[in-house]
C-alpha cells in the first residue's frame, strides 16, 4: 500500500468516525448534561485507547521524552479539552446535521490561522473560498430561531477555531512518538480538564438533571470512542504523513458523513437554504482542494 494511499485511508476513517460520533453524540444529549458527557465520553476513550496501548507492549516512558509529553499534554487541554467543551456546548443548543456542516469551515480557518501566525502566502483563490464558505455559513445559520441557537452556533464556531490551531500546532511540533501514544497522552490530559471543568461547574450549578440508563450509558461510551478515540487516532496518523492544509480539506468529508448519519439516525431534515449554504460550503473547499491538486499537476512555468 503506497503512503499517500494509506494517509487518506486514516483521514477518511477519522471523517467518518467525526460524522458518526457527532449524531451519536447528540443522541447522547438527551440524557446527559454536555458538563457531564465530555469526561465521561473522554475517560472512556482513555481506556479504550490505553487498551490498545498495553497491547503493543511499548510502555516504556525515557526521562528524555517527559518534556515532550508535556507539550503533548498541554496540546491535549486545547483539543479535545477546551474545543470540545465548546463544541459539545454548541451541539447541545443546534441540531447535528447543521453542527457537522459549521465544522466544514475547518480547513479554512486552519489556512487563515496559518496565514496570521506562520506568515504562509495566501492566494486569491484562497481568499474567494474564504468569502464563498461565509456566504454559505451565513445561510445555514439564517436567522437564528433564538438565543439559544446563536449561543450554538458561536460555541461551534469557536471550537472549529481551536481545532484548527490544534491542527497547525501539531503539525509544526514534529513530535517522534507513535501517533496512539500522542492521542492516549493527549485526551488523558484533556480528561483531566474536562473533569476539574465539571467539578466547577457542580460546584456552581449543582447535578444536573439526566436520564440515565444502561442502554444511555452504552451509548455515550461508544460516541466517545468513535467520537475521541478512533477518530482522533487515525487523524493524527494521517496528519503526521502530510501537512495540516492537505489534511484539511478532507474535514470537509464530515459534514458529508454527519448529513447522512443525521438524516438516516436522526431522522433530521434540513430546509433548502440550509442546503444551498451546505453546498456553498463543502463546494468552496472542494474546489480548493481540486485547485491545488491541478496547480501541482500542471508544470513550473519558467
Amino acid at each position: 500500500m503506497s503512503k499517500n494511499l494509506k494517509t487518506n485511508l486514516f483521514l477518511v476513517a477519522a471523517m467518518a468516525s467525526w460524522g458518526l460520533g457527532t449524531v451519536l453524540t447528540k443522541i447522547a444529549l438527551n440524557d446527559f448534561s454536555s458538563w457531564v458527557l465530555l469526561p465521561f465520553q473522554l475517560i472512556s476513550s482513555v481506556v479504550f485507547l490505553g487498551a490498545f496501548l498495553f497491547l503493543t507492549r511499548n510502555r516504556k516512558l525515557a526521562t528524555r521524552q517527559i518534556r515532550s509529553y508535556g507539550k503533548i499534554a498541554l496540546l491535549g487541554v486545547l483539543n479535545p479539552g477546551i474545543a470540545y467543551a465548546l463544541g459539545l456546548s454548541g451541539l447541545a443548543r443546534i441540531p447535528a446535521s447543521i453542527s457537522v456542516v459549521l465544522w466544514a469551515v475547518e480547513p479554512l480557518l486552519i489556512t487563515l490561522i496559518a496565514f496570521v501566525f506562520i506568515r504562509t502566502s495566501v492566494r486569491g483563490e484562497i481568499v474567494l473560498a474564504v468569502i464563498l464558505a461565509t456566504i454559505g455559513v451565513l445561510l445555514i445559520i439564517g436567522r437564528p430561531s433564538g438565543q439559544s441557537e446563536l449561543a450554538g452556533v458561536l460555541l461551534t464556531l469557536s471550537a472549529i477555531a481551536a481545532c484548527a490551531g490544534y491542527s497547525i500546532i501539531l503539525n509544526l511540533m514534529n513530535v517522534k512518538e507513535g501517533s496512539l501514544r500522542i492521542v492516549f497522552v493527549q485526551q488523558l490530559a484533556a480528561s483531566l480538564f474536562a473533569i476539574a471543568l465539571m467539578s466547577f461547574q457542580l460546584i456552581l450549578r449543582g447535578l444536573p438533571a439526566m436520564r440515565l440508563s444502561l442502554w444511555s450509558i452504552g451509548e455515550a461510551v461508544i460516541a466517545g470512542i468513535l467520537y475521541y478515540g478512533i477518530a482522533f487516532w487515525m487523524y493524527v496518523s494521517g496528519l503526521r504523513r502530510t501537512t495540516a492544509a492537505k489534511a484539511g480539506t478532507f474535514l470537509t468529508l464530515i459534514p458529508v458523513f454527519g448529513l447522512v448519519f443525521s438524516i438516516l439516525i436522526l431522522g433530521e431534515r434540513i430546509n433548502g437554504r440550509q442546503l444551498i449554504g451546505s453546498m456553498v460550503v463543502i463546494g468552496a473547499v472542494i474546489s480548493l482542494s481540486i485547485f491545488e491538486r491541478l496547480k501541482k499537476q500542471s508544470p513550473h512555468q519558467s
